[in-house]
């Protein structure tokens, strides 16, 4: 199944180098996240190196290579921990 929606994606955009970030796109809308194995595949097909697709990656704030939880992430202040967006109680 994940194999012929990447290959959908891949041939929406021609197979061709600098629609690589619209691919990355599409299958982020997808999926929810890029997996490893679909970036392999489109490193190979659309033949753009492992480590460019990762400077994009980096890059674009849009792109994630892990999916999103259910839950906003937390960082951990000095004293207590502080999720984004909430305003301090005090």
């Amino acid at each position: 199944m994940k194999n012929g929606k990447v290959q959908e994606i891949i041939e929406k955009w021609g197979r061709e180098s600098e629609h690589t970030t619209d691919m990355l796109l599409d299958i982020k809308s997808e999926f929810g996240y890029l997996p490893g194995e679909t970036l392999i595949q489109i490193s190979a097909e659309v033949d753009v190196p492992l480590s460019e697709m990762y400077n994009i990656i980096d890059s674009n704030d849009a792109l994630n290579l892990s999916p999103n939880g259910h839950h906003p992430k937390r960082r951990k202040s000095k004293y207590r921990y502080v999720v984004p967006g909430w305003e301090k109680p005090w």
